[in-house]
């Protein structure tokens, strides 16, 4: 098999659709992912924002909640975080908030991963899009230059 063939049977190897999330570990890229990493990263920003727009608004109704007996009215506004407002409660915040923050950058991390791989299944295909073209050019004939 020369060079030239093998060029062009890697230009007409097309990609086949994925049928499991097993496929992120296909080491030739035979199937592609990209869908499938479109549809999760969706539902995980999903999932992800609500659990922190949840987060934020206990945080900050519970923020408003009285401390202690009420000092001198103030017209100064002052944030307090939940473990201020309920402080026997303060080490269960504290573990919500680490747990939440961590399951966050872990799933992060895998979205990372994950769009690499659409990054490197883009990149196959244009290199093929090129062979492709690549192959077309050498079956058009070039027209004589009538000048």
């Amino acid at each position: 098999m020369s060079v030239r063939s093998h060029g062009r049977s890697a230009a007409l190897r097309t990609f086949k659709e994925s049928n499991s999330p097993l496929d992120l570990f296909d080491w030739k890229f035979e199937k592609y992912l990209t869908p499938w990493i479109v549809r999760f990263t969706w539902l995980a920003v999903l999932a992800l924002t609500s659990l922190w727009l949840t987060l934020v608004l206990i945080s900050t109704v519970a923020s408003f909640m009285p401390v202690e007996a009420p000092r001198r009215p103030s017209m100064d506004f002052e944030f307090r975080s939940p473990q201020d407002v309920i402080p026997g409660n303060a080490w269960l915040w504290s573990a919500i908030f680490r747990i939440v923050g961590v399951g966050t950058a872990v799933a992060f991390t895998i979205l990372w991963l994950l769009w690499v791989r659409v990054l490197l299944e883009s990149a196959i295909v244009i290199f093929n899009i090129a062979k492709t073209l690549a192959s077309i050019d050498e079956k058009v004939p070039v027209p004589d230059n009538p000048g």
